[in-house]
């Protein structure tokens, strides 16, 4: 017996050493990437906004909406506006108060290019964590994920302190822990996936139509996994779809509620003047082009990413050869 326990003591460690160094490459290769895209984000944006002073107004706004919340003459939070979603402004709040050290925090909205190459960042850290999940090589893993962090689009929404960059990292999470699900049905994962749907939500609006779409691919297939009657079946796919669901629409509520109680409008994105409904309407005066507003959004999307189509074709063909519809 005793002469055993040298060798079992031995053995011991070989095995577990792997895995350990695996966690911790992994661990150490997300953060590598994660300062590397911080670093050439942030200095993008010292580049384009305090050496050539190219602000984009809607980061500016939001600053600024967090500036009045703070150091206008009347502060309150309610002065973060409901034109614009609030997230964005209040991350840039904690910021603020150092413009008595750096002024070009607030006046040259530089506070909103902090939060946003911070969001890219992660948004980057997450993309690489979902490489891992799916099993793709290391090497492999990490040239993808570099080629989206140096996507110019990228580098431009990580650095001009809009709202892009933020609402990307929630997708990106929500689709990473969307996959957990279809693949081990954790009821964990789909928790993470409707919180960042909600926060997602309150980034942006367009939020609303990821969470639909979600909520109904989680019902469908929800319906196909269960087992037994029709009834229990409806029942399962219905508590599940809830699950993802019930956060965005919590948030939708209270920030609804709250705008109609303050300005008299739940909406007012639609109703006023500054709202995305005037700027789309302006907009379609401006370009004048004899096309429908969604082909011409289309004709946008597919001059930013030209293999989109190829792309989703396939997707389609290995998810069927596959039978993974985590593609």
């Amino acid at each position: 017996m005793s002469a055993q326990q040298p060798s079992s003591l031995a053995v011991s460690p070989s095995r577990s050493f792997p895995a350990f160094a695996f966690r911790f490459t992994r661990l150490t290769e997300g953060a590598v990437l994660f300062a590397v895209a911080l670093a050439v984000y942030l200095s993008t944006a010292i580049i384009i906004v305090l050496q050539m002073h190219l602000i984009v107004g809607d980061a500016l706004s939001r600053v600024g909406n967090a500036y009045y919340v703070l150091f206008s003459r009347d502060p309150h939070l309610a002065a973060i506006g409901f034109v614009w979603n609030p997230l964005p402004s209040l991350l840039v709040m904690p910021l603020l108060p150092f413009r008595v050290i750096w002024p070009a925090l607030a006046a040259d909205g530089f506070a909103g290019c902090i939060v946003s190459a911070l969001a890219m960042s992660a948004a980057v850290y997450q993309f690489r964590g979902s490489m891992a999940d799916w099993g793709i090589p290391r090497v492999t893993g990490v040239i993808l994920t570099l080629l989206f962090a140096l996507h110019p689009m990228a580098i431009q929404y990580g650095a001009n302190g809009d709202s892009e960059a933020l609402f990307l990292l929630f997708l990106i999470v929500t689709a990473r822990y969307l996959s957990r699900w279809l693949e081990s049905r954790s009821i964990g994962a789909l928790v993470v996936a409707a919180i960042a749907l909600a926060l997602a939500y309150l980034t942006r609006y367009e939020a609303a139509a990821v969470a639909a779409g979600v909520s109904a691919l989680v019902a469908s297939i929800s319906y196909v996994r269960a087992r037994g009657f029709r009834a229990s079946r409806l029942r399962e796919a219905a508590a599940d779809a809830l699950i993802v669901a019930s956060p965005f629409a919590l948030t939708f509520i209270l920030w609804a509620f709250a705008s109609w109680v303050i300005v008299g409008n739940p909406f007012e994105q639609f109703s006023s003047v500054y709202g995305t409904a005037s700027q789309l309407q302006a907009g379609s005066v401006v370009t004048d082009l004899p096309l429908s507003r969604s082909a011409l959004v289309m004709g946008q999307i597919l001059g930013l990413e030209p293999f989109l189509l190829a792309l989703v074709v396939a997707a389609v063909a290995r998810a069927i050869a596959t039978k993974d519809i985590r593609v």
